[in-house]
This record gives structure tokens, sequence and C-alpha cells, in this order.
């Protein structure tokens, strides 16, 4: 990582600094917010009753910096907050040194500025700064008036890795590429209320979701036009990923064997340690089992690729099942290995994966899977959501089913899954079909993504 210290030989005072910094806080109240497009965030987290500091955290590229001017904006029109009060910076600004006097000299630049008073600071890429965490703590704890907004590409602001100063204190919204409804919002699509939509209205919108599920949500790919410039942007992330948030941020000493692994978990739909082991040995990589072990966790950390367990109360049905794969973006299953360049029931499924990690949370997703059967046999059930321990929905994915057998399959998972788990809440998320079956005295909701993607926690 670049060690940037200061603008130039004689910027090395505070004094110095808080002059620049004030070239830079009149430019802002100058150019104010650029234009964007708005995002479905719950902001009841921002700026509540109790005090705390805001931290947007996710994947790289998720949209996180222009959340932070949605939330400046709403600040000022909706909440009536004087503009001098909110303040942006970003830490990549050339212009700013990356030194401890540069937080330092913030707040009395401000008061020379504008006076005393209460200000919302959005502080971007804030991990760049020697001891930010410390600073930030100490305004926290000394200043009621100041409130502040953290965003950084980097997994030290992930939700696992919040620095032990701002344990409590902090409010931390997790930022996804986009959803199916706030991706056709970006297109310019008119919106719809599906649930007062047939299904023959909605199948307009079929075209689009097709796209969405072949290049995903990232907001500069979603903008972009020419497929073959969103395939290089999406190659361009994974690689960036790879080098900046994971190989370097954990240093990662074999990036050879890093890079092989995730490729070889893109092109899987379930997860064993072992097995990775042994195929990279065979490879003839030097690569010892703990340090598979600990790759999980980076690439969860840096919200790259997610792995679901299987739900079980025993131990080792937990540790002997192998767990199901997810990703980020739909982008990296299809364009980054060619396994699943045409496979859009994979991408649809994985699109159901995020809906529920954005609505459900990390925590209450598992999948099923009749005991005593290898991966790739038996019935299964993609998602079972669970409250308190218990099972309270059971989800099957499934791209057509206008087949008698698969439609079948797919009951006869969601019938056993739930006779074990006790559980009557059974649905299947389809591409395009919607009604009701009865199966062997359960009843089975079948609902478009569409329609299913825009619901909450209910689902």
């Amino acid at each position: 990582m670049e060690k940037r210290s200061t603008f130039g030989p004689n910027l090395n005072t505070t004094k110095d600094i808080c002059i620049s910094m004030r070239d830079l806080l009149l430019e802002w109240q100058e150019l104010w917010i650029p234009e964007y497009v708005p995002r479905d965030i719950d902001q009841s987290i921002l700026f509540g009753k109790t005090k705390k500091v805001v931290v947007l955290t996710g994947c790289r590229r998720s949209g996180k910096t222009y959340l932070m001017y949605q939330m400046m904006d709403d600040l000022q029109k909706k909440k009536g907050i004087d503009r001098e009060s909110i303040v942006y910076l970003s830490f990549e600004d050339e212009r700013l040194p990356w030194t401890t006097e540069t937080l330092t000299g913030l707040l009395p630049t401000l008061y020379e500025l504008y006076g005393e008073r209460e200000y919302y600071l959005f502080l971007d890429e804030i991990h760049h700064i020697p001891d930010w965490d410390r600073w930030v703590r100490r305004i926290y704890d000394r200043h009621q008036n100041i409130n502040i907004v953290l965003a950084s590409s980097s997994s030290k602001l992930s939700k696992r890795e919040i620095p032990e100063a701002l344990r409590g204190r902090t409010a931390v919204l997790e930022v996804f590429p986009l959803s199916f409804w706030e991706f056709l919002r970006f297109k310019g699509v008119p919106e719809v209320d599906p649930a007062r939509s047939t299904t023959l209205k909605l199948a307009k919108y079929k075209a689009h979701l097709r796209e969405y599920l072949e290049f995903g949500g990232f907001p500069e790919v979603v903008l972009e036009n020419t497929k073959r410039k969103k395939i290089s942007i999406v190659q361009d992330y994974f690689r960036t990923i790879i080098a900046l948030d994971i190989a370097e941020r954990y240093n990662v000493k074999n990036r050879r064997a890093l890079h092989d692994y995730i490729v070889m978990v893109l092109s899987q739909t379930y997860h064993s340690t072992s097995k990775m082991h042994r195929i990279l040995k065979g490879q003839g990589m030097n690569i010892g089992k703990q340090t598979i072990l600990a790759y999980p966790q980076y690439l969860e950390e840096v919200y790259m690729i997610f792995f679901v367990p299987i739900f079980s109360t025993k131990v080792k049905d937990r540790l002997y099942y192998p767990q199901k794969v997810y990703f980020i973006d739909n982008s990296f299953i299809h364009h980054i290995i060619t396994k699943f360049s045409e496979d859009l029931g994979r991408g649809l499924e994985n699109a159901a994966f995020l809906h529920l990690l954005r609505t459900q949370g990390r925590e209450g997703i598992f999948y099923w899977k009749e005991k005593d059967k290898e991966a790739g046999s038996g019935h299964e059930v993609d998602f079972v959501l669970v409250k308190a321990g218990h099972a309270h929905s059971l989800i099957q994915v499934c791209l057509d089913v206008t087949d008698k057998r698969t439609m079948e399959r797919e009951m006869i998972g969601l019938e056993l899954a739930s006779k074990e788990l006790d559980c009557d809440n059974l649905m299947v998320v389809t591409l395009d079909h919607e009604g009701v079956e009865k199966f062997n005295g359960k009843t089975i909701r079948f609902i478009p993504f569409m329609k299913w993607s825009v619901g909450s926690k209910d689902n």
C-alpha cells in the first residue's frame, strides 16, 4: 500500500494541514453532492436517540460513497440540517496527507469556518489514517455535537473487524450491490408495484431480470451499456478484491494458491476444506490445511463469498456435510469462470440468497438435506430460515417448474424437510411461475422472483 504522509516539503505541521483542509472544506461546500440514484436503505439506525458512530460496511464498489451522498441529501432536505453542518472528506483525495494530524486539524478548521455547532462528518476511506479509531473514539466521547459516519472498502471496517476502541459505539449498515428493483431504478425503468401486478404485466420485465441474473448489481456495471465493458469491470473488481482486500489485508504469502482456491470455489456449489486441500496439493501447491481453513473467513469478512451450513442440531452433521457456496454478486458466477456462464438457474438461486442476506441477516440462513446422503444426491431444500433455533420458512429456488418431474422433486424436498423440521411455511421461488399446490397434505406456494424479492423479513 502506498505510504503517503505529506502534501509536500512545506506541509508538515497541523497548522499547514488546517490551511489545506480549509480549502477542501470550502471546495466541498461549493461542489456539494453529485447526482445519484437513491437506494432502498433503512435509515432507522442513523442519528437516533442513542448516539452511535455509523459504519457503512460491505464489498468494494457496492455503492457506499453514494449512500453517503444520499444520507447527506436526506439530512438537508428531510431533516432541515444546514448545509454548512454537513461535511464530507475522502481520504483517497491525494491532497490529504495520511497522518494523524490530518484528523486532529479537522474540528479546529470547522470551528474557524462555521463556528461551534452540531456537525455531521462523513469520512470516506478513513482507514488510511494512523490511529483513526482512537481519534473517532475521542470525538465520540467528548463532543456530543459531532455525528460521525464512516465508510471504507477495506475489511478493517467489516462487521467483524470493528476496532476494539469502537466496540459498542457503532451502528453498522451493511451495503450490498443493487437489489433487482434498485437495478431497474438505475436502468431508468418505470417502477411498478409487483404485489398489484399480474404475472402477465410483469413479463415485460423478464429481459431485465435475465440481465440482472447474469451481470448482477454492482452499480458501475449496471450503468455500463456494453457487454464487453461490463465483463472487463467485473474481472477488474475480482482481481482488486483478491489483491487488496484479501492478500494485502491478511498478508497472504502464496497469492497463486489463494487465487486458484477462489476460482475453484467459484466453480462449485459446495465447499469442503479437506477436498480443497487435496486438490491444491495435487496441483503441486505447497500449502497447509490450516491456511485453507483461514480462507473462508477472509472471503466472508470482505463480503466476497458466503458459506451456508446445513441445518442440524448435531455437531457431527455440521462438520460432515459440506457448506453451500454463494457470491456477493451474480457477475462473479458468470464472468470469472465459464462453468456457470449460461446457468441462469444458478444465478436465480444466488440472487435469492442475496435477497435473504439483505432482509434476514447472515446468521439465520441454512440449507437442509436428507441425512446420510452425499452432496449431489438425495433431496434437499435450498434455504432454511431459522429464528430462535427453529425453522420458520423452507424455500426452494427453481428457474422452471413447467416440467412435472422437476416440480415434484422440489415439492418432495419441501415435504420431507417440513416433516423433519416441523415447519409448514413452504415456498418455491421461480422465474415466472405463480400458484399454490397441494402435495401430500402440504400447501406449497410458488412465487416469481420479481414478486418475492420485494418482500421483507416476513417472506
